[in-house]
């Protein structure tokens, strides 16, 4: 299981948009974690 996230950093970010009006967001991270594999 993932536990422990330590760090997020926002790599990029765009929108999405009609009639002039932001329909969306989407943000792309990069992300450091412990891994603890099941026993």
């Amino acid at each position: 299981s993932v536990e422990d996230i330590r760090v997020g950093e926002v790599v990029k970010q765009d929108i999405t948009v009609e009639n002039g009006k932001v329909m969306s967001y989407r943000v792309r991270l990069n992300i450091s974690f412990k891994y603890h594999p099941e026993k």
